[in-house]
Order: C-alpha cells, then sequence, then structure tokens
C-alpha cells in the first residue's frame, strides 16, 4: 500500500446501514459500534435466506479505551 492509498483511505467517510465509516488520524476506526449477527442452518429455507438464516443479537459493547 502507498501512503496515497493509506491518505485516501483514511479520509473515507463511507455511509452504510451501521452509520458512517471513517478513519482517526492514527487510521482506527471513529465509530467502534460492530453489530453481531448469528448464523444458523435450518435447512427449511435457501442458505441466502436473510431472515431465516440470520438473527440480529445486537450491537457489541463499545470500548471506551
Amino acid at each position: 500500500m502507498t501512503a496515497g492509498d493509506r491518505d485516501a483511505i483514511q479520509s473515507t467517510k463511507l455511509k452504510t446501514l451501521q452509520g458512517v465509516v471513517s478513519f482517526d488520524e492514527n487510521g482506527d476506526l471513529t465509530n467502534r459500534i460492530v453489530s453481531i449477527f448469528q448464523v444458523r442452518h435450518d435447512p427449511k429455507f435457501p442458505p441466502d435466506d436473510l431472515v431465516h438464516q440470520y438473527k440480529y443479537i445486537g450491537a457489541a459493547p463499545q470500548d471506551t479505551v
């Protein structure tokens, strides 16, 4: 990765379903909330059926350090 690549990634502010993804001056995520999903295989439904194969558990606790 070049310095230009790093700078381009670091200046990104990408809107996602979970909120804006952006980075601080150290390259760390500014929003450290992570969503947790449980994946189950239910043979009654197609593997790509998001409603029946994936369950939203919640947001993981945010580290405040």
